[in-house]
């Protein structure tokens, strides 16, 4: 999961493509065609997030795990990338901003935006150049309102969160130590915060925080 700088994600990306969280002169991100009556991911992470299907990591080997020279010249062209789009994104909006993450397939870089999505793709694609492509989803909750759903969450003293965090899937990441916690915390946090805006599965075991040194759920989601 990951919260912060549009930088942050890149980080994360960088583990999620050879770890999951750190695309072109083409459209936009777009879906297969869905079923009949059936929302793609695009139309989701624009209305309801929280519904959407969970992005995919490429799932190429980690930078640190190969020395193959194409590959880690891929990996500067998109860190390079990913700079250059955070340059960009730091001067719009912060309503307008959503995540950023690589894609080693494209290779491409991806930026989440809650409107204006084919403006802010050939900006990009001019500041990239040619080699690595630009992607724009667009979604429904900008990062900076995530982040305030992410501390929200983390202030309910009964939810017993494991961590927290806004993802590549334009919504809040909620863990839950056990599987049986995820009806009680899915209906409490619905209380405070729009229930399209985040989901609750299970992750590691709880620790109480006690104060004094970080809370352990907000050290886990970058904050």
């Amino acid at each position: 999961m990951r919260r912060g700088t549009a930088a942050a994600a890149a980080c994360t990306a960088l583990l999620a493509a050879g770890l999951a969280a750190c695309g072109d002169e083409r459209a936009p991100v777009s879906a297969a065609p869905a079923p009949a009556g059936k929302p793609t991911r695009a139309e989701l992470l624009a209305t309801c997030p929280a519904k959407a299907p969970a992005w995919e990591p490429d799932g190429l080997p980690a930078p640190a795990s190969t020395d193959d020279p194409g590959y880690l010249r891929l990996q500067d062209a998109l860190t390079r990338a990913a700079d250059l789009a955070d340059r960009y994104l730091a001067t719009l909006p912060a309503d307008q901003v959503g995540e950023l993450r690589m894609s080693y397939a494209g290779p491409a870089i991806v930026v989440q935006v809650t409107r204006d999505a084919e403006a802010v793709r050939r900006e990009l694609q001019k500041r990239f150049g040619d080699g690595v492509s630009a992607e724009v989803e667009t979604v429904r909750y900008s990062l900076a309102e995530l982040q305030r759903a992410s501390d929200t969450i983390l202030d309910i003293p009964t939810a017993k969160v494991t961590s927290v965090g806004a993802s590549a899937n334009g919504r809040v990441e909620v863990q839950v130590p056990k599987a049986e916690d995820i009806p009680a915390a899915t209906a409490l946090i619905a209380k405070s915060v729009d229930p399209c805006m985040f989901t609750v599965t299970q992750g590691g075991p709880f620790t109480p925080w006690a104060g004094g040194a970080a809370d352990p759920a907000r050290a886990s989601s970058g904050g």
